[in-house]
């Protein structure tokens, strides 16, 4: 039990709270408010009705709905005692005018604020309906559902950590009555939150006590009709917003309630408003559609619309015939963060996640940004299971995807998001049709084909050298206008460098009923996520990221030769201490172990060779003792670097011929290192050693100096001047690279 002594200092910050959380909510008038009606036209008479308001703002499709984001962690609004009362607020001067919530009951029925059962029970089983700001003080059981219907006016409800067992039949509050088409209630915004530390608030159905309900009746306006001949019975299990009214959930759960008809969890009727900043709806059914959240609208298309704008939290566990979490009719959906996941539609219609469908000629609208997740849902079609939308269901980007967004949906050659120059990644989006793949237009927007290219498959290819082979299936765009392009990046030091290269169709390989690329990768860069798109005339297709450690490990768990595996080994232990040698995406003093390559693999290390004693090298012929060194890059494949006096040569650097074992030779010219003459050899094929040759000599002359190299000849060196020396990074480095190198040579 918390102590009675919070309960007017939490009152306090709860009321200042609530203040600018209204502010936040309708910070901008530009954008459609829940008292607004948001279709191009509205009825006259409606509007005669109506007290003035600011000219009413532009179609959804255009704007945005009313509330800013709030802060990603953010599920209780913030408290800023600065932040001035706005329109749903209820103004509260001082701790005088706090403790006066309910003028003619002070110090009785929800005195200062406080719900307690008494409170309940003295008010016929129900939540306050008078206008005011409130908090829990214990665990209590609602009987009866309680309707708000003061126009503009506001109750909020702070659970601040406590529960609320509902054992009614019917919503547990209606927010709104309308009675006629001309007589309604307006401008009434519940808000449910919880600034409890650890956000345990919970709503919840009470089947133990008897719970029985199934919603409430929705008298919603529909042309010149309205009542029970024009709404229905069973809506909205916990929660029903009724015209032009605003439930707002900024934490705390609603879980295990239950609609006849829709709306488990919330029934967001004709131009009403829920917006959900954070806290959960789980466990919620309904016997038609929305087993969390229904949003309706009538089908006179001079009534404003139903919202639902959700920027936080999470649904799931949801049920219904169709729209196992949401079921949007004729409606809007805002869907701009949080996570609607594991619900299920258990009818034909689908929609495991989301139903959005044209009814009666009138077309839902959703639009999408910031870190939405809709995901691992599930309908007796999967084609269904997540977003279902119908080709006449608008989707748009609302704004810029965040690098987590994943949006499952169904997809269809008739499905386009449109995205209106919005940031996004393809890969964000993933289609419940296996045949099916999303692709960009060349206007900028995401449709979905079976004949689109797309990205195959992947095979880690370790022969000398380290890289990935990606399969592609080109589909109808196998032609000279297609390309394939992948980059990735790495730290070099303080240095970024980007890889960006671009094949052209004729440098694609047919290989069965696929093409390949192969993409050399540097050893050092096999954490690297490397991303492959495919360009053809109609748009691009880009492939998930991907990284050679991520093969390595499927070669050494998977069903490969001990051979594979061995050298896949070889590889991991390599690439770990190259990374470590060249400031790679790791810090360069860690120890040197795989800790970070290899965290959860316990394998024993694989034998390392004994490279042998060596001895410091000299050239066969150096009369004038020009030559000063060798420095070895160990990348996928490896270059050398001969160093030579600048003081032993008179005039210009002479240049240097190469020959290599078959007779091949090269010209290499030199670059000024300081006092040094630098001359790179990068092997007989022009771009580094494979790892298969590090032991095969070639031959050189520059000047009077002569002689043979080979990367075997600089890891004997070094060898010979760290031997013993068992933190020397450079030593583990060339030792793994003898050992990777010895396993390429036997495959």
């Amino acid at each position: 039990m918390k102590k009675f002594t919070k309960a007017i200092a939490a009152f306090c910050a709860m009321a200042m709270i609530f203040g600018t959380f209204s502010a936040t909510v309708f910070a901008d008038e530009n954008e459609p408010q829940a008292d607004q009606p948001v279709a191009e036209e509205v009825a006259e008479e409606e509007k005669q009705d109506e007290e003035p308001a600011a000219e009413a703002p532009a179609s959804p499709a255009a704007e945005e709905p009313v509330a800013e984001e709030p802060e990603a962690d953010a599920e209780a609004p913030a408290q800023d005692s600065e932040q001035p009362v706005v329109e749903g607020s209820v103004e509260v001067a001082d701790v005088e005018g706090q403790e006066a919530v309910n003028e003619d009951e002070t110090e009785t029925l929800f005195a200062n604020g406080r719900i307690s059962q008494d409170d309940i029970d003295a008010n016929g089983g129900k939540l306050p309906e008078t206008p005011g700001s409130y908090y829990l003080i214990e665990d209590v059981t609602v009987t009866e559902g309680a309707v708000l219907n003061e126009s503009d006016s506001s109750i909020s409800i702070n659970l601040d950590g406590y529960t609320i067992g509902y054992t009614g039949s019917e919503s547990m509050y209606k927010v709104g009555l309308v009675t006629s088409k001309d007589t309604y209630s307006s401008g009434i915004t519940l808000t449910i939150f919880d600034d409890s530390s650890d956000k345990t608030g919970k709503i919840f159905a009470d089947r133990s006590n008897g719970y029985t309900g199934g919603g409430s009746v929705d008298n919603w306006i529909n042309g010149n009709k309205i009542g029970p001949d024009s709404g229905e019975a069973g809506r909205g299990g916990c929660i029903q917003v009724e015209y032009k009214n605003t439930f707002i959930l900024g934490a705390g759960e609603i879980t295990g309630f239950y609609a006849s008809e829709d709306g488990g969890g919330v029934f967001v009727s004709n131009g009403a408003r829920f917006e959900m900043h954070g806290g959960k709806i789980t466990n919620c059914s309904a016997a038609r559609g929305g087993g969390a959240v229904a949003v309706h609208a009538s089908s006179n298309a001079n009534i404003a619309k139903g919202e639902f704008v959700m920027y936080g939290g999470e649904i799931s566990g949801n049920t219904a015939d169709f729209g196992g979490a949401i079921r949007c009719n004729r409606a809007a959906l805002y869907l701009f963060g949080g996570v609607i996941t594991n619900n299920t539609a258990t009818g034909s219609q689908g929609g495991g996640a989301i139903l959005s469908k044209q009814d009666k000629g009138v077309a839902p609208l959703i639009k999408l940004k910031g870190d939405i997740k809709i995901y691992g849902n599930t309908s007796s079609d999967s084609k269904k299971a997540n977003l279902y939308v119908d080709s006449h269901t608008n989707v748009y980007l609302g704004g810029d995807l965040a690098a987590g967004a994943k949006i499952c949906i169904n997809g269809s050659n008739n499905t386009e998001v449109v995205t209106d120059n919005h940031d996004y990644s393809l890969s964000s989006f993933v289609c419940d049709n296996p045949d099916l793949s999303p692709y960009t237009t060349n206007d900028g927007n995401i449709k979905f084909s079976a004949s689109m290219p797309k990205v195959a498959g992947y095979q880690l290819v370790i022969g000398g050298e380290i890289k990935l082979r990606a399969y592609l299936d080109l589909a109808k765009y196998a032609n000279t206008k297609t390309s394939v392009s992948y980059e990735y990046s790495y730290t070099k030091g303080s240095k970024t460098v980007n890889v960006e290269k671009n094949a052209a169709f004729r440098d694609l390989t047919a290989s069965d009923s696929f093409y390949t690329v192969d993409i050399p990768v540097e050893s050092a860069c096999i954490t690297s996520p490397i991303t492959i798109s495919i360009n053809y005339s109609a748009g691009q297709v880009t492939g998930d990221t991907v990284t050679i450690e991520q093969y390595a490990k499927k070669i050494i768990h998977g069903d490969y030769t001990q051979k594979a595996k061995d050298v896949a080994w070889a590889l991991l232990y390599f690439g770990s201490f190259a990374m470590m040698q060249f400031n790679i995406n790791m810090d360069p003093s860690m120890r040197p172990d795989l800790e970070e390559t290899d965290a959860n693999i316990n394998d024993p290390k694989p034998t390392v060779y004994t490279i042998g004693e060596g001895a410091p090298y000299s050239p066969a012929q150096d009369p004038d003792g020009a030559f000063y060194g060798a420095s070895v890059a160990f990348l996928s494949k490896t270059e050398v670097n001969m160093y030579f006096k600048k003081s032993a040569f008179t005039g210009t650097a002479p240049a240097m011929t190469v020959t290599y074992s078959g007779g091949a030779t090269e010209t290499i010219t030199a670059t000024l290192n300081g006092n040094y003459y630098m001359y790179t050899i990068k092997g007989p094929t022009g771009d580094g050693f494979a790892a298969t040759l590090f032991d095969v000599p070639f031959s050189y002359e520059v000047g009077s100096v002569s002689g043979e190299y080979s990367i075997e000849t600089y890891l004997k060196v070094v060898e010979y001047k760290y031997h013993g020396q068992s933190q020397n990074i450079l030593l583990y480095l060339v030792e793994r690279y003898y050992d990777f190198a010895k396993k390429c040579q036997q495959l």
